[in-house]
């Protein structure tokens, strides 16, 4: 009898490469001039714009911290394509002083404390109106 053929080559399939993150953030608001006395409102978006989930920190910072504190958001997961939008909103006090300022964001990977992603936006306080005697 003829030998039998050859057994088929089956090549094995390559494992799949683990997929990565990929952060991006930008402030939405706060953009222009406020006042003093008024709110200044921040909105923060927040994008996976890669192929794995990320577990994430969200923090705000500002070049005031004494009268605009710090602001973290606690930690939260993106699947790959989401996007979340954090808002916070801070009273401006006549202490603060007019002129620029500026609002740092920063992504922290909860896993490695590592930062993966950075924000910032500046905004101008003016004086409160004085009333007229």
């Amino acid at each position: 009898p003829p030998p039998p053929p050859p057994a088929p080559v089956v090549k094995a399939k390559p494992k799949p490469k683990p997929g990565k993150a990929a952060i991006a953030m930008k402030f939405a608001e706060p953009e222009g001039v406020y006042a003093q006395g008024e709110t200044l409102p921040v909105q923060l978006e927040v994008r996976n714009s890669g192929s794995a989930v990320a577990t994430i920190e969200v923090e705000i910072a500002s070049d005031v911290p004494g009268e605009l504190p710090g602001k973290s958001f606690g930690a939260i997961t993106l699947k790959p394509g989401d996007k979340k939008t954090f808002s916070h909103s801070y009273p401006l006090a006549t202490s603060i002083p007019a002129g620029t300022h500026t609002l740092d964001a920063a992504a922290i990977d909860a896993n490695t404390s590592e930062p993966v992603a950075q924000a910032s936006t500046t905004f101008e306080i003016r004086a409160a109106a004085t009333p007229a005697p």
